[in-house]
């Protein structure tokens, strides 16, 4: 009788067993793919191109030829950020913040050059303002960048892969 206790016992908490290992391995695949997709937006954003467009004469303001801050991933996983380490956390959310007042920026600026009367004074102010924070942003995203990266060979599997 206490043979077959211990048998259903040992059962149970090798199943049990499984089950947890099977969700912790889940959770450090999404934590994987969450980090690896924002990493890859955050370096695909062309900040540095924007900034030096934004800084020369061209006719054609830059803000109407190119989306230079993808956040669709970001949107997309905001759910799994939280898994990520509070360095990262802090990394990613500043980044995209920011990310996003500049889109505004850069949309509110598209709106006023698309007006018959165009009020010089006020756009420069607008461009001087938006040169500023895209100076920022280039910092953060070489922030977010080295948090994201730091991680990957210590907490990701799929490091190994590669």
């Amino acid at each position: 009788m206490w043979e077959n206790i211990i048998s259903a016992l040992i059962g149970a908490l090798t199943a049990l067993g499984v089950v947890l290992l099977r969700e912790r391995l889940n959770r450090d695949q999404r934590i994987s793919k969450t980090r690896r997709a924002l990493y890859a937006e955050i370096d695909s954003a062309e900040i540095e191109v924007a900034k030096d467009l934004i800084e020369g004469e061209y006719s054609q303001p830059f803000y109407r030829q190119v989306d230079f801050l993808p956040t669709d991933v970001y949107d997309q996983n905001v759910g799994d950020v939280g898994l990520l380490t509070e360095k990262e956390i802090e990394a990613i959310i500043s980044y995209y913040s920011l990310a996003k007042t500049v889109r505004s920026e850069t949309s509110a600026l598209h709106t006023i050059a698309e007006e018959d009367e165009y009020e010089y004074q006020v756009g420069q102010s607008a461009i001087e303002s938006l040169k500023g924070d895209l100076s920022v942003l280039i910092d953060r995203q070489e922030i977010a960048l080295e948090e994201l990266k730091a991680e990957f060979g210590e907490h990701d599997p799929q490091e190994e892969k590669d």
